[in-house]
């Protein structure tokens, strides 16, 4: 892409590697509490790439925008299946992504949006503690 794009300009072999192999090198066994995700617009590719990590981590950050690769929902799907639960930061709260509350509409949010998962077992998702506030809590169920 970029040769067709500055076809003036040589190009640059680059090494990727997996996030997991980056933290198996340094800390192979650390507890992750928070991770931020910059990979503008391959942030879905680089979390498939940091399975075992995201299994220590509490917490993580990623931006989204609608022109990116993927969509945000293969995003929330991917860390459903690592027991995340996701959130769209908002200016009125957190909107809570994870089934049943996703709507395609999320994924069409123009801009850059700010997303928060944070492992469902994670004190922080205990009722109110720390001041979490979700703009769409989890309906009453019948007789409670």
């Amino acid at each position: 892409l970029a040769a067709k794009r500055f076809p003036d300009h040589p190009s640059t072999m680059t090494e990727v590697a997996t996030l997991d192999s980056l933290v198996d090198r340094v800390k192979p066994n650390a507890t992750i509490p928070f991770l931020k995700v910059a990979a503008r617009g391959w942030e879905l590719e680089a979390l498939h790439g940091a399975i075992r990590s995201l299994q220590r981590t509490h917490m993580v950050w990623f931006a989204h925008s609608h022109h990116w690769r993927s969509s945000l929902n293969a995003a929330v799907e991917f860390l459903q299946t690592l027991g995340f639960v996701t959130f769209l930061i908002s200016h009125d709260g957190l909107v809570r992504l994870n089934a049943p509350y996703w709507d395609p509409i999320y994924d069409s949010i123009s801009g850059e949006q700010q997303v928060l998962a944070l492992q469902a077992s994670s004190p922080l998702l205990q009722k109110r503690r720390l001041g979490i506030f979700c703009v769409n809590p989890l309906p009453k169920t019948p007789g409670m």
